[in-house]
């Protein structure tokens, strides 16, 4: 397992490919404060089952690029969230 890289806009993202090649892709993104060296050991069970693994660092983490021009999506609702009967207890 070496590191690979995936040149995006804005950025480059780090991963780690295991397991066979034509075997049934399954994405290990970890979350905030972590890496992908998190599924170190689940890793190797997935491959051993036939499965393809990316163990991927996410932008900003680990041997990504740190920085990016946004954090945000550009995607954005087609209206707005219903509203709960029950506000949550910060609000």
């Amino acid at each position: 397992m070496g590191t690979e890289y995936l040149d995006v806009v804005g950025g480059r993202l780090a991963y780690e490919m295991s397991g066979l090649a034509d075997g049934p892709l399954v994405v290990c993104a970890h979350g905030m404060g972590d890496s992908r060296r998190t599924f170190r050991f689940l890793v190797p069970h997935l491959a051993g089952a036939g499965y393809r693994v990316a163990a991927l660092n996410v932008r900003g983490y680990g041997e990504s690029s740190p920085t990016w021009p946004s954090y945000v999506s550009g995607a954005r609702p087609r209206r707005p969230p219903a509203r709960s009967a029950h506000p949550p207890p910060w609000k």
